[in-house]
């Protein structure tokens, strides 16, 4: 049931009737239920994997992206995706984001080379920040206890937009060094090879939408009745099984790094 409903877009409850044999209510009771108790099952697992994101593990994302990209030291990307719903009845500017011109929840998400969505926080309010979900996700911390030197200094990077700078552990694009100045040819060479490599990150993010309908079908998702949020977080959940099942995905491909097995991953 749980599968059905969110690879199918605009499925419903009463054609569900037919398949599975039981009424409405019990459908969208299970259902619902079965969202709450895979969340909290695995909600440690998709905030941050304390046994598989190692320092060991994070240099070895490092290794993977420096030799397709050649960019050192960056083992990761983070962004922020944005799931829209149907425009709710009351309370609309607090989900309606002006940037995507949709109401709906913001997520923050890190992408590793394995092609695995390693960090998984949220939901936010739509016109939520990047930068601000950075903040509240208490990440950065992680980071300075695991990938900070001596001197505080951060060893290993994401990869963020500008939204990010100048977060500990993120590192951006290259940005003018004053008004009115330019970027050196070295600078804008960099730029354009990162910029080449998110988009691949970018299509590994779009899979959470294509793997499961629900997350594109607007209309039929409703906060209040529905549990919208989840329907983001548990297909994020199953696209990493996916993966780990498959032994590959389009990022995974890119920087030639199997993701683990799913007996690794859980």
């Amino acid at each position: 049931l749980v599968l059905h409903r969110l690879s199918a877009a605009g499925s419903r409850f009463k054609d569900e009737i037919n398949i599975f044999g039981y009424s409405r209510t019990y459908l969208s009771l299970v259902f619902n239920d079965t969202l709450l108790h895979l969340g909290q099952c695995f909600k440690k697992l998709l905030y941050w994997d304390e046994g598989r994101l190692t320092a060991v593990k994070i240099q070895e994302y490092a290794q993977a992206v420096e030799a397709v990209a050649g960019a050192r030291g960056v083992w990761g990307f983070i962004d922020g995706t944005m799931r829209p719903f149907c425009r709710p009845g009351d309370n609309q500017q607090d989900y309606y984001s002006g940037h995507k011109k949709h109401h709906g929840f913001q997520f923050q998400c890190i992408m590793t080379p394995d092609g695995l969505m390693s960090s998984l926080h949220g939901p936010y309010m739509g016109p939520t920040g990047d930068r601000v979900m950075w903040n509240d996700s208490n990440l950065e911390s992680k980071l300075r206890e695991l990938l900070g030197d001596e001197d505080g200094v951060a060893r290993y990077y994401l990869n963020g937009d500008l939204a990010y700078w100048p977060a500990f552990g993120i590192m951006g694009p290259y940005r003018p060094q004053g008004n009115g100045m330019e970027h050196s040819r070295a600078e804008q060479a960099a730029n354009v090879t990162m910029s080449s490599v998110h988009i691949v990150v970018e299509c590994g993010f779009s899979l959470n939408v294509n793997y499961w309908g629900i997350n594109n079908y607007k209309r039929g998702s409703k906060i209040g009745p529905s549990p919208v949020a989840l329907y983001n977080i548990i297909s994020t959940l199953f696209t990493n099984f996916h993966t780990c099942l498959h032994g590959w995905n389009l990022v995974s491909d890119k920087f030639h790094l199997e993701p683990p097995t799913l007996e690794e991953y859980v």
